[in-house]
């Protein structure tokens, strides 16, 4: 682990909300950094002249920027490379295109010139890492990570009742529930054969469905580790494109935190992930109906996939472990090295 470095100042400048980007890389290391000796300050995007003072000052005197997933506008990466001794950008979405996977001219050049700009670009995965690389940047891959004892604390062993609810459960934004709304004459056709099925939709929305109940879990993050924890398989549908390949699969990562066994569609690091034993992939509906049925039909097979993932989790994409890698990254970012040139 590195050296505590007890006069470091770390700035990180997110977008405004509360979306999970911010949440999960950046706000959840605070603390953590906190505890080691480094002073620590999170802005968000500026919306008066006043904060974008106060951004700039607090900038100048901060020994690392780290920008999240926020795109300005090329004379705001510029100013900012101008006032920060290291500059820092990390994205864990396709930023560069549109949300439906095509191509957006804008995002792609604001991405190519912040990439360039910065110092060290942390990469949620290795696909966005090549996108990256197009642009000369000095990568590091920071997987999003798990705070797996907030879920290990409500985890339980899951009654073998066969008259109990099979609850499929849903995490995620509003923003995606054309994903879910997809996957529901599927769970319909499935709930016929598996009566005491019901689909569990932790979100602030919900839907309509012929055949399986609907349970609408409002989302807070006190609440979201219980309600996953108490559900019996993680489902995970996704398209496959320009955008969704960029995803660094915190629903996954939720569900395996949780000890949930997963279905998932078949995209990149959902599969890299799930493999060989932690999960299902299911490339059609015959697929999700098999996978389903699978999972329904064996208490034990749901325990021991779910363990599995945890453990994984655990190991590999725990926060403690992405966090000792973060803070690596920062005590070499803040030796004695010249600052990168703007491109």
């Amino acid at each position: 682990m590195a050296h505590n470095r007890p006069q470091m100042n770390i700035l990180f400048l997110t977008k405004s909300g509360a979306s999970a980007s911010i949440r999960y890389r950046a706000t959840q290391f605070l603390p953590h950094l906190k505890q080691i000796g480094w002073n620590t300050t999170h802005l968000t995007s500026p919306k008066s002249i006043f904060d974008w003072y106060r951004l700039f000052q607090t900038a100048s005197s901060a020994d690392v920027v780290v920008v999240v997933r926020k795109l300005f506008p090329i004379p705001i990466q510029r100013l900012l490379r101008q006032v920060s001794k290291k500059l820092v950008f990390d994205f864990d979405d396709a930023i560069y295109c549109h949300d439906s996977g095509l191509p957006s001219p804008g995002r792609q050049t604001r991405f190519a010139s912040m990439v360039s700009q910065c110092d060290e670009i942390w990469c949620g995965n290795s696909y966005l890492q090549n996108q990256a690389l197009r642009f000369g940047a000095s990568t590091v891959i920071l997987p999003t990570s798990m705070d797996v004892t907030k879920y290990s604390t409500h985890a339980f062993d899951r009654q073998a009742d066969p008259n109990e609810p099979l609850d499929l459960v849903w995490i995620g934004q509003s923003g995606n529930r054309s994903l879910l709304e997809a996957l529901c004459p599927t769970l319909d056709r499935f709930a016929e054969q598996v009566p005491h099925a019901r689909l569990k939709i932790i979100s602030d929305f919900t839907l309509q469905t012929n055949v399986i109940p609907v349970v609408p879990i409002a989302w807070t993050e006190e609440t979201e580790a219980i309600e996953l924890a108490s559900s019996s398989i993680g489902l995970a549908p996704m398209q496959d494109n320009e955008w969704t390949r960029g995803k660094c699969a915190c629903r996954v990562l939720q569900y395996h935190a949780a000890g949930l066994p997963v279905i998932s569609s078949d995209v990149p690091l959902h599969r890299e992930i799930l493999q060989p034993d932690r999960g299902l992939i299911a490339r059609n509906e015959e697929e999700w109906q098999r996978a389903l049925m699978l999972l329904a039909e064996s208490h034990d097979r749901r325990r021991k996939i779910g363990r599995a993932g945890q453990e994984f989790v655990t190991s590999e994409m725990s926060l403690e472990s992405v966090f000792e890698r973060m803070q690596g990254r920062l005590t070499v970012l803040t030796t004695d090295q010249p600052r990168r040139r703007t491109g």
